[in-house]
Protein backbone atom coordinates (compact mmCIF):
# COMPACT_ATOMS: atom_id res chain seq x y z
CA UNK A 1 0.00 0.00 0.00
CA UNK A 2 1.16 3.02 -0.79
CA UNK A 3 1.40 6.02 1.63
CA UNK A 4 0.32 9.50 1.44
CA UNK A 5 3.05 11.07 0.50
CA UNK A 6 4.37 8.79 -1.91
CA UNK A 7 0.80 9.08 -3.79
CA UNK A 8 0.84 12.55 -3.29
CA UNK A 9 4.14 12.74 -4.80
CA UNK A 10 3.11 10.45 -7.65
CA UNK A 11 -0.27 12.89 -8.71
CA UNK A 12 2.04 15.96 -8.42
CA UNK A 13 4.74 15.13 -10.70
CA UNK A 14 2.77 12.59 -12.93
CA UNK A 15 5.14 10.28 -12.77
CA UNK A 16 4.96 7.25 -14.89
CA UNK A 17 4.89 3.28 -13.41
CA UNK A 18 7.90 2.62 -14.71
CA UNK A 19 9.86 5.58 -13.23
CA UNK A 20 8.85 5.25 -9.42
CA UNK A 21 12.25 5.43 -7.15
CA UNK A 22 13.69 7.69 -5.01
CA UNK A 23 16.30 8.27 -8.06
CA UNK A 24 14.00 9.55 -10.80
CA UNK A 25 12.06 11.54 -8.03
CA UNK A 26 14.97 13.46 -6.86
CA UNK A 27 15.28 14.35 -10.13
CA UNK A 28 11.93 15.25 -11.12
CA UNK A 29 12.68 17.83 -7.97
CA UNK A 30 16.01 18.67 -8.82
CA UNK A 31 14.55 19.69 -12.16
CA UNK A 32 11.10 21.42 -10.65
CA UNK A 33 13.07 23.37 -8.45
CA UNK A 34 15.84 24.44 -11.27
CA UNK A 35 12.71 26.41 -12.78
CA UNK A 36 12.52 28.15 -9.16
CA UNK A 37 16.15 29.54 -9.29
CA UNK A 38 14.92 31.75 -12.31
CA UNK A 39 10.92 32.56 -11.52
CA UNK A 40 11.22 33.52 -8.06
CA UNK A 41 14.51 36.50 -8.68
CA UNK A 42 12.45 37.87 -11.61
CA UNK A 43 9.06 38.44 -9.21
CA UNK A 44 11.41 39.98 -6.74
CA UNK A 45 12.93 42.61 -8.87
CA UNK A 46 8.94 43.61 -10.09
CA UNK A 47 7.10 46.42 -8.46
CA UNK A 48 4.03 44.72 -7.26
CA UNK A 49 1.11 47.23 -7.99
CA UNK A 50 2.44 48.23 -11.28
CA UNK A 51 4.77 45.37 -13.08
CA UNK A 52 2.54 42.78 -15.03
CA UNK A 53 3.30 38.92 -14.65
CA UNK A 54 5.61 37.81 -17.80
CA UNK A 55 4.45 34.60 -16.88
CA UNK A 56 0.73 35.21 -17.66
CA UNK A 57 -0.17 35.21 -21.62
CA UNK A 58 -3.22 36.36 -21.53
CA UNK A 59 -3.73 40.17 -20.48
CA UNK A 60 -6.85 41.82 -20.93
CA UNK A 61 -7.30 45.95 -20.41
CA UNK A 62 -3.71 46.85 -21.50
CA UNK A 63 -3.05 50.36 -20.83
CA UNK A 64 0.68 51.63 -21.20
CA UNK A 65 1.79 54.19 -19.64
CA UNK A 66 3.01 57.56 -21.23
CA UNK A 67 7.05 57.43 -21.70
CA UNK A 68 7.65 55.68 -18.35
CA UNK A 69 7.65 52.43 -20.11
CA UNK A 70 5.79 50.85 -17.55
CA UNK A 71 2.09 49.23 -18.11
CA UNK A 72 -0.79 48.90 -15.96
CA UNK A 73 -3.25 45.76 -16.87
CA UNK A 74 -5.81 43.52 -15.67
CA UNK A 75 -4.72 40.21 -15.60
CA UNK A 76 -6.54 37.04 -16.39
CA UNK A 77 -7.77 35.82 -13.05
CA UNK A 78 -7.15 38.91 -10.76
CA UNK A 79 -9.35 42.14 -10.25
Amino acid sequence: MLSLIAYLMIKYWKMPGSQRSMRVLLLYIHADESTHREVNPTFGHLIQEEDPNPYVHRVSNFVPHKGTGKCKASWMGTK
